[in-house]
């Protein structure tokens, strides 16, 4: 079954205890483009700090790439100059929850980089030394102690790269929970409102036009995820940015692999709540 999340089913979720607005507000502080978790999480930080905030979505809230992405929330495997963001996103994230008030189908159930020979061995060996410098509790696990945490396994690996500390969420459920919580806070979210173009006055940002009205703001965020280049060319801007097309399917729910998440070369997964797994080719 592909791993796509139905329109109606996105709906559903943002429209459960609280109904999209239907008026476009005159003014705002800050309007964002793209109801995507980099808009919406924007715009939960900015509500949170009084700021009256828009968010413009063409579609509905997590209709796309951040709607179907992996679910993997990880420090593993990070480039040094992310490690201290990403780590902070994980204490974000162990507690956004309960600031919310809603399941975001966060669980902090570690990751699993499955070993295969000795380059992958002496690479992940590296990183793990690195880990050490933040406290993730990376460590390797040898053949001996792997089927603790991978069950059913047809492949004998050598090992793995585990790090307890990471976790895994539900983007479909994640994103129009948020959403909600701007809503409350007195945030605005706008579904079906394609932005169209920006208006300046004497140099400087003065209103963002959408396909319903024009909304007045000298602050604006472009969080349009694959669409961001082509917005902004429109504004002659120059984004550079790489398109990647990537499959991914999810399964009915079925027994028990593992309770995270786990790659190799050829598959990664991560266990969703409902029982099932979302799948993709591994790296």
């Amino acid at each position: 079954m592909p791993e796509s999340v139905p329109f109606d089913l996105v709906a559903k979720t943002w429209t459960r205890d609280l109904q999209p607005p239907t008026a476009i507000p005159p003014a705002a502080d800050v309007v964002i483009i793209g109801g995507g978790i980099v808009g919406v999480s924007t715009a939960w930080f900015l509500a949170k700090q009084g700021i009256d905030v828009v968010v413009c979505e063409k579609g509905h809230v997590a209709g796309e790439q951040s709607g179907r992405n992996w679910g993997w929330v990880r420090q593993q495997g990070r480039d040094a100059r992310e490690m201290p963001m990403i780590v902070e996103s994980l204490r974000i994230w162990r507690d956004l929850g309960d600031e919310i008030g809603e399941d975001l189908g966060y669980r902090q159930h570690g990751i699993l980089y499955l070993i295969n020979d000795d380059k992958q061995l002496e690479r992940y060996a590296a990183w793990a030394k690195f880990a050490e410098n933040y406290e993730t509790g990376t460590r390797l696990i040898d053949r001996n102690e792997l089927p603790r945490f991978v069950r059913r396994a047809a492949v004998e690996w050598r090992g793995a790269l585990h790090t307890p500390t990471d976790g895994r969420a539900e983007p479909h459920r994640a994103v129009p929970a948020l959403a909600r919580a701007v809503a409350r806070r007195g945030g605005t979210v706008l579904t079906g409102c394609a932005v169209r173009g920006i208006e300046t006055t004497a140099g400087h940002v003065s209103a963002v036009v959408s396909e319903h009205g024009t909304i007045r703001t000298s602050t604006v965020l472009c969080a349009a995820g694959a669409w961001t280049s082509m917005f902004c060319r429109s504004l002659g801007i120059r984004v550079p940015q790489l398109r990647v097309r990537g499959t991914v399917c999810r399964t009915a729910p079925a027994k028990v692999v593992c309770d995270g998440a786990l790659s190799d070369r050829s598959l990664a997964l991560r266990r969703r709540l409902d029982g099932g797994y979302t799948l993709a080719h591994g790296s």
